[in-house]
């Protein structure tokens, strides 16, 4: 859809997206953190960069760091600064040498960046940390779990240096094959996992495919753990939907961004900043809130998540968000697309998001039309064209193209400018919700009727493994006696 979003006015190290507003902080879990480092972007509308940073660490805040200075030229000296200054300080050297080696090298001189003499520095002292633990691996021998320790070790060494490929080799390859699994260590299995993601969602444009681990990693585990891990999830679909859509908006992908909405509204507050390596509460809120709703039905939408009561927490992380999510649930067409214009922009600095933003903001815009028009016989389109902030002839153009996929059952009156509904369609839409609400209406008395008639008999179903179960158990005892 082509709406009309607004470029954003920016100063050195803040971009304004817009004025100020009285939107209520971001509460909860997440009051501390506020008072600390401000407000997250996505709360506010405002990107303060040292703000923004002060959210995350490690290789999840040089990855953001360097998508920002590749793609936003009015940020670059600034994020360029604080990249160089945290590589060093973090001692990942790899992604130093790159930086130095790519077409940053005159901007980073220019700065007095460009130094390198501390990399050889950290080369020795992790070489000689490596080969220490390539010694206890061979010490180790056929002692399966001081392998699987060791070579986690191993992992951890490169992931500090930046070898992200050679720490996920370590993790993966070698870990599991000394038994690294839930039935020989649950913990250590959930932190295996957790040490995967981080290799391998930070390694941007590295394959990250692992979902069967993190189900059987969730098993059992703490709401904080599992929420980590549904996020985990959610996040290698939402880069699987980005590597395929590469900023477009064909709905071929639509798929990966059901499925990665469906695994963030998983997510709870729970999950607080401990996974900051990766992501943050308020980034899965609002990558949660806007795939459900660009890509779930409206009975959908109310049920997992104006209704639900976990992920309302979340959502509340994220007012613009969750205005987007009401205004759209209640019509309020004109505002839900202020708010989009406004969280946009954000988005579009966003190392995960950036690259589903256009089709994901085109598809709720689609999905709003065909909300508004539903109900009418006869839409007079200046009027629609106004509510969705556009211009008459862009709102033409895509409800034809809404008409042709067949998702508006209608036709455009040019003459008389307007949207002019197919009557049979109307009719026979009647027609199917009278009776689809019939058979719900009788499937419910059925159920009732049946419950009814299995309490007056006082019927009993006995699970027939648990019987068994008691009966091996008594038999055990009577043998004892």
């Amino acid at each position: 859809i082509n709406a009309e979003y607004g470029n954003p006015p920016h100063h050195s190290g803040v971009v304004c997206f817009m004025e100020a507003t009285n939107l209520t902080n971001c509460a909860g879990s997440t009051e501390q953190l506020q008072a600390r480092v401000g407000t997250h972007p996505l709360c506010a509308g405002v990107f303060d960069l040292d703000t923004y940073m002060g959210f995350y660490s490690g290789h999840s805040q040089t990855t953001r760091l360097r998508h920002i200075a590749d793609s936003y030229p009015p940020l670059t000296d600034d994020a360029l600064r604080m990249l160089a200054t945290t590589l060093e300080a973090n001692g990942n050297m790899k992604d130093f040498v790159d930086l130095t080696e790519s077409g940053h090298k005159g901007r980073l001189d220019a700065m007095g960046l460009g130094k390198i003499g501390w990399v050889s520095e950290k080369r020795r002292t992790s070489n000689v940390s490596i080969g220490k633990l390539e010694h206890a691996l061979r010490e180790a021998a056929e002692d399966h779990a001081a392998c699987r320790a060791a070579y986690i070790d191993l992992g951890d060494e490169y992931y500090s240096i930046g070898e992200l490929a050679q720490a996920k080799k370590d993790y993966y390859q070698h870990a599991l094959e000394h038994g690294c699994s839930a039935d020989v260590d649950e913990v250590q299995y959930r932190s295996w996992c957790l040490k995967m993601v981080k290799a391998s969602i930070n390694n941007v444009g590295s394959s990250f495919s692992m979902n069967e681990h993190l189900n059987k990693a969730k098993a059992g585990a703490g709401a904080q753990i599992g929420s980590m891990l549904e996020a985990s999830k959610g996040l290698s679909h939402l880069l699987q939907a980005g590597r395929g859509l590469r900023g477009g908006i064909s709905d071929s992908h639509d798929g990966a961004l059901r499925a990665a909405g469906d695994c963030f509204r998983k997510a709870t507050v729970d999950m607080d900043y401990n996974f900051n390596e990766v992501t943050v509460p308020q980034d899965i809120a609002a990558y949660g809130g806007l795939c459900v709703l660009a890509t779930m039905e409206r009975d959908q939408i109310k049920k997992q998540l104006i209704q639900s009561r976990s992920f309302k927490k979340m959502l509340s992380l994220v007012p613009l968000v969750e205005s987007i999510v009401h205004d759209f649930f209640n019509s309020s067409y004109s505002s839900m697309l202020d708010s989009m214009r406004t969280l946009k922009p954000v988005l579009e600095l966003d190392l995960y998001f950036s690259p589903v933003v256009n089709r994901v903001f085109s598809s709720i815009t689609s999905r709003a039309m065909v909300q508004y028009v539903s109900p009418y016989a006869k839409v007079k389109l200046p009027t629609m064209a106004s509510t969705f902030l556009m211009k008459e002839a862009d709102l033409t153009a895509n409800l034809a193209e809404l008409i042709l996929a067949n998702k508006v059952h209608a036709r455009i009156d040019a003459r008389h400018s307007s949207l002019v509904a197919n009557s049979q369609t109307i009719r026979t839409d009647a027609f199917d919700k009278a009776v689809q609400a019939g058979d719900d209406v009788e499937d419910s008395l059925v159920k009732m009727l049946l419950t009814k008639s299995v309490l007056k008999d006082d019927l009993i179903a006995t699970d027939p493994l648990k019987k068994e179960a008691r009966m091996a158990m008594m038999s055990s005892m009577m043998g004892g006696m």
